[in-house]
Parts: C-alpha cells; structure tokens; sequence
C-alpha cells in the first residue's frame, strides 16, 4: 500500500473517531446534566471506557497521517481530491441535525428505564400486600407502644428478606405528639431497644422529614384511602406510597430503592 492510500485510509479513520468522540462527549455531558438513567451498570461502565478506546484510535491515526504526510511531502507530487463546499455544508447540516436525535434518544431511554423501575415498585407493593395479607394487617393495627414497633420491625424485616428483588419497606401513620400537634411518623425494620426497659419510646424519635409535596399527599391519603398511590424519584432515589386501611385504621407503606443506573441493556 503505497503512502497516499495510507494517508487516505488514516483520514477516515481520524474522521470517524472525532465524529464518535463528538456525539459520546454530547451524550455523556447530557446524562450527566440532566441524570438521565437509561443503561444499566455494566453498560454504562462500557460507554464511559469507550471514550478513552476513540481518543487511543484518533492518536494512532495522527501519527500514522502525519508520518505519511511528510513522506509524500519529501516526494513531492500531491494531488489530493477537493471537495466542494457544496459538500462540506451538507456534511455540518447532517451533523447538527443529529444533536437533537440523540437526544430525544437518550430521553426517550431514560423515560423507558423510570417507567421500567416504577412498574417493579408497584410489582413488589401488590406482591407484599396480596401474599403477606395477615402481617400487614397485623401493621396497621397501630398503637404506639413498644410491643408495636417490636412487632412491625419483625414483620417489616420479614418482607424485605423474603425477595431480594424487593426494595426496602417502610410504615408511615398519622398520630399527634405529646404537646398535642399532628404529624407523621415513620417505622422500618429497626427494634425499638433501649437498655431501661422501664422508659417508653418517644414519638419525637420516629418523625417522618418530608417535602411540601409529600404533605399534601399524606394529607390527602389519611383523609381518603382510595385517593391512590404516589410515585417520585430524587436522582438515584425512587419512592412508592402506598395507601392501606383495615378496619377503620390506615398506614402507608413506602416502598422505596435506590439505584444509580438505568434498566435498558444486559
């Protein structure tokens, strides 16, 4: 192969490679912006590396085009094809017409993996509240006393260990403190101990921190058990309420995961 074909084919090589380079940084600069969740862990492992993979390949065509250039320099006789400006405007068009497919592609992909990721929250909720009817009611018999939280925490570790597909379980109830305010408390899968089995537990301990958003629905869900559930995700974070009543008490239990990567992928 003689150095101009050389030259030609390390041209096309370094051109490919800073396409590839172009569209895989304006892909990652826009996961990382807007935390799109579209691969999942080993993927996105891969796609990060691959950056590195196009940088090694644009490097080695450098070299190779600028070893060979000189050689045809030190020859002499050049006669490069030109190409028209014609074709070089088609070429930009093509290229930024292709930003915003991508990203409407990557946005797209994110949207599949949270719907993929709520569709296995209410999945583990209807398992948890079909298969283990006796201990979830046996939760929403609530009275705060230590025998009670004892009980759930027993009840509530039992369903998280039954599936390892399932996220972690929570039990939220409306109750007023001591000085007589309404709030929410909160109780997982963790025994109330305490070395002096003479004190009681504190409600103060078990307060339930939410947003304006989460209020309104708790609000809502206590009032109206039928109002629904309540889905959100905070970055890597993904909650589920689920509203439950029996026998004129109701709880909400929050199902809730994290998981930094998306579910599109092997």
């Amino acid at each position: 192969m003689n150095p101009k074909k050389i030259v030609k084919l390390s041209n096309y090589i370094g051109l490919i490679a800073i396409f590839c380079l172009v569209y895989w940084v304006f892909t990652f600069i826009c996961i990382t912006v807007f935390d799109l969740k579209i691969f999942r862990e080993r993927m996105t492992e891969i796609f990060f590396l691959s950056i590195f993979s196009i940088i090694a390949v644009m490097a080695g065509a450098l070299m190779i085009n600028i070893m060979f250039n000189l050689t045809r320099i030190a020859e002499k006789h050049n006669t490069d094809q030109n190409y028209t400006n014609k074709n070089n405007k088609i070429w930009a068009c093509l290229l930024v017409l292709s930003f915003p497919l991508i990203g409407g592609v990557l946005f797209a992909g994110h949207n599949l993996s949270m719907s993929k990721r709520q569709q296995i929250l209410i999945s583990s909720a209807n398992s948890v509240l079909t298969n283990y009817n006796q201990s979830i009611q046996s939760i929403s018999d609530y009275h705060f006393d230590k025998d009670w939280i004892n009980n759930t925490a027993q009840s509530l570790k039992l369903l998280s260990s039954t599936d390892s597909q399932l996220p972690h379980i929570s039990v939220i109830v409306s109750d007023k403190l001591e000085n007589g305010s309404k709030t929410y408390l909160t109780f997982n899968d963790y025994r109330y101990r305490d070395h002096n089995t003479d004190e009681e537990p504190k409600k103060i301990n078990y307060l339930l921190t939410t947003d304006q958003q989460q209020r309104e629905y708790l609000d809502e869900a206590f009032k109206n058990p039928k109002v629904g559930v309540h889905y959100e995700r905070k970055g890597s974070n993904y909650k589920l309420f689920v509203p439950y009543q029996h026998e004129g008490k109701t709880v909400i239990f929050l199902f809730s995961d994290y998981y930094a990567y998306g579910k599109i992928g092997s």
